[in-house]
C-alpha cells in the first residue's frame, strides 16, 4: 500500500528547506560583499602605491614650488613643481583632479590619469613647507573605489623635501 507524506510533515519539511535556503543565501550575499570590499581596497592600494612613488619621486627630484600658479592649500590642489630632465633642460610636472582622476602634466602635456579607471579622487591638498633652509611639499589626497554602501575610502599622506632644500 501507498504510503505519503502528512500535511504535518510536509511542513517541516519545507521549513526546513527554506531555512537552510535563507542560509545559503545569506552566505553567498555575504561573501559577495566581502570581495566587493576586498576588491575596492586591493584596487585603492595599488593606484595610491603608484601616486605616492611618482608624486615623491618628482617632488625630490624638483628644485621648487611654483607658486604662483599652483593652487595650495585647497581642496582640490594643483601642484606644479619646477624640476629638470636628465640632460639638465628645465620642465614642470603637474599634479592636478580632474573630474573624478588624479592627473598629471609634464610641461603642459598631459600624461594622463594616475588613478584607475574604477578608483576616483574624491580630494587632493598639496600644502609647501618654507623655512629658511629647506623647502617641502605635504601632499594629502583620499581615493575611493565602488558606489553606494560597497564604496571604500582611503586617505594618504606624504612630506617630501625638494633638491637642494637640505
Amino acid at each position: 500500500m501507498y504510503r505519503g507524506f502528512s500535511l504535518v510533515e510536509l511542513l517541516v519539511y519545507l521549513a526546513i528547506f527554506a531555512t537552510a535556503l535563507v542560509l545559503i543565501v545569506g552566505t553567498a550575499l555575504g561573501l559577495s560583499r566581502a570581495y566587493g570590499g576586498f576588491a575596492n581596497i586591493s584596487r585603492i592600494e595599488r593606484d595610491a602605491t603608484a601616486i605616492l612613488e611618482r608624486m615623491t619621486r618628482e617632488a625630490r627630484g624638483s628644485g621648487s614650488v611654483d607658486t604662483g600658479a599652483s593652487i595650495l592649500g585647497l581642496n582640490p590642489s594643483k601642484l606644479i613643481l619646477n624640476t629638470t630632465d636628465e640632460e639638465g633642460t628645465a620642465r614642470t610636472v603637474e599634479f592636478f583632479v580632474s573630474g573624478a582622476a588624479l592627473k598629471m602634466k609634464e610641461n603642459g602635456v598631459d600624461a594622463g590619469a594616475l588613478t584607475g579607471s574604477r578608483v576616483s579622487a574624491p580630494s587632493f591638498v598639496a600644502r609647501r613647507i618654507a623655512t629658511g633652509r629647506s623647502e617641502a611639499v605635504k601632499i594629502e589626497f583620499a581615493l575611493q573605489s565602488g558606489t553606494g554602501q560597497a564604496s571604500t575610502t582611503k586617505k594618504f599622506y606624504t612630506t617630501v623635501v625638494l633638491r637642494n632644500s637640505y
